[in-house]
């Protein structure tokens, strides 16, 4: 029971369904007139700024465009410490143009900085990334190398834990394809709502419901392994097949849903699920499981979508994200299942700590939901 209560609480605890991807984008273009020379832009959140630079000068809570202007004494220093390039041949210089003007990515106001890099040679270059690590670890940022003409791109997911590139046009995509891979375990597993759904899942995974005649419907450990697997089996399978769609579909842009009701329709299905271990009216899970699972799919492609798509290659970066989430949610699963399976014929475990369990996350997703209207 010690095990069970200590993982409701530490997820219960969490804090992680309230972070925001901090994202910045960085596009570099070879000139095809003259070797070395590369052009682009980076592009940093202004929430981010303010964070690192304090560039709300009278602390009224709204940035302006004056104050950004005023701001640019401070804002170059920080890009030319933010990142390096480098070749063989030694170090490329940097330098920032004078033009500037916001941009927006998924409704967060970005400052767009163009800039040259001038390096001796044409030879690959390496990309050294340090910027607004100090304010936020979870710092990202979605690197595109462009060819001359246009007609492909690299791209990289720079991070703290991973700050260098070494682009070359004759480099494969995989290693982008694994930090995507990465990113959805990662995404997955600082995504509460998601666990908890899949946890309220699995919580009645390993139990069967008894009608007897003269006594109320209870809960009973299912004693047979095989059927718990079964059932875990389709459940699972099912939930995985309708986020994988809508995934997929949103993150390429086939089908679109105001997000805000996205967030909204998730911390319903939270809320729902866990009523339902307590409450149950559905028994076969496996359909209203592929309805909910259609709606995560969409707040897995809202993270995706902060975090950001190459040009080229989307297709690439959503399987590996894609897979990224299987994985994580494997690892879920194979962290709690056995322990359910070992409580699950404790009459505390059927009578007490699944119902009171579900109750705690059916009033977290209620908490939810009422942030989000």
């Amino acid at each position: 029971m010690r095990i069970v209560l200590t993982l409701l609480v530490l997820l219960l605890s969490s804090q992680a369904l309230a972070h925001q991807i901090s994202t910045g984008y960085l596009t570099l273009q070879p000139d095809d007139q003259q070797a070395g020379l590369y052009s682009g832009e980076l592009q940093w959140r202004l929430f981010d700024l303010e964070r690192a630079l304090g560039l709300d000068q009278n602390r009224d809570g709204k940035l302006t465009w004056a104050e950004v202007q005023a701001a640019d004494n401070v804002i170059t220093p920080l890009v030319m410490r933010a990142f390096s390039v480098r070749t063989d041949d030694g170090a490329c210089d940097l330098t920032m143009l004078p033009t500037r003007q916001i941009d927006k990515h998924y409704n967060e106001a970005y400052l767009w900085l163009p800039l040259q890099v001038h390096c001796e040679s044409s030879a690959p270059v390496q990309i050294t990334y340090q910027g607004l690590f100090d304010i936020d670890p979870d710092h990202k940022l979605l690197l595109n190398m462009v060819s001359s003409d246009q007609s492909s791109t690299l791209s990289r997911v720079l991070s703290e834990r991973s700050p260098t590139a070494d682009l070359s046009f004759t480099n494969s995509q995989w290693p982008g394809f694994v930090e995507y891979v990465y990113q959805g375990v990662i995404h997955i597993l600082i995504g509460l709502d998601h666990i908890l759904f899949l946890l309220c899942l699995l919580l009645g995974c390993v139990l069967v419901r008894r009608h007897d005649h003269g006594r109320s419907p209870y809960w009973e450990g299912q004693h047979s392994k095989r059927t718990i697997l079964w059932q875990t089996l389709g459940v699972v399978t099912a939930f995985t097949l309708a986020h994988s769609i809508t995934l997929t579909a949103t993150a390429l842009d086939l089908i679109s849903l105001p997000s805000h009701w996205v967030e909204v329709s998730i911390a319903a299905t939270v809320i729902l699920a866990a009523l339902n271990n307590v409450f149950p009216l559905v028994l076969r899970l496996g359909w209203i499981t592929f309805g909910f699972g259609l709606l995560h799919g969409m707040g897995f492609a809202g993270v995706l979508g902060e975090l950001g798509l190459p040009p080229n290659g989307r297709f690439l970066a959503v399987l590996g994200f894609n897979l990224g989430v299987e994985l994580g949610q494997l690892a879920i699963i194979a962290l709690v299942l056995p322990v359910l399976i070992l409580v699950r014929n404790s009459r505390w475990y059927w009578r007490y700590a699944m119902p009171v369990g579900s109750l705690m996350i059916a009033l977290v997703g209620t908490n939810w939901l009422l942030e989000r209207l």
